[in-house]
């Protein structure tokens, strides 16, 4: 085999996990959705800004960041004036179904779970497949 050459079963690993995760480290989240829905996330990142949600630094925009960092407890208890992360992924159902009525993601619903899940885009530490579910019945309850 000539060298630099990959072979068909490298290939197709290559392939595939550009398919499930076709973002870098270094991508930025705005990314994720189409051009029509930037303002959409922007309006987003600026609410969950205002609500203390979301912490950004000071030279932070919503077109330049690639990790969301949310401000949240992980044990919390409701009413208490912190949020928990239950209140994340309601904000983040907020967004999902917003923009899924204007058919706004660049790639498919899964590819934003597992860009959101990994430790590189944001600081929830949970399974993609954890967040999906979570995020499925709060769909599900509205």
């Amino acid at each position: 085999m000539s060298k630099g050459k990959l072979t068909v079963a490298s290939r197709k690993r290559l392939e595939r996990r550009k398919r499930l995760t076709p973002f870098r480290r270094d991508s930025r989240v705005i990314n994720q959705f189409t051009p029509k829905c930037h303002d959409i996330f922007c309006q987003w990142v600026n609410k969950q800004r205002e609500r203390k949600l979301l912490l950004l630094d000071e030279s932070d925009t919503p077109q330049t960041i690639t990790c969301l960092r949310f401000n949240y407890v992980a044990h919390a208890r409701h009413g208490r004036g912190r949020f928990s992360k239950s209140d994340v992924y309601l904000a983040l159902a907020e967004l999902i179904r917003v923009v899924e009525k204007t058919d706004g993601f660049e790639h498919n619903k899964m590819v934003f779970y597992r860009y959101i899940s990994s430790q590189e885009h944001s600081n929830l530490h949970v399974d993609f497949k954890a967040l999906k579910r979570q995020l499925q019945s709060i769909f599900e309850e509205n």
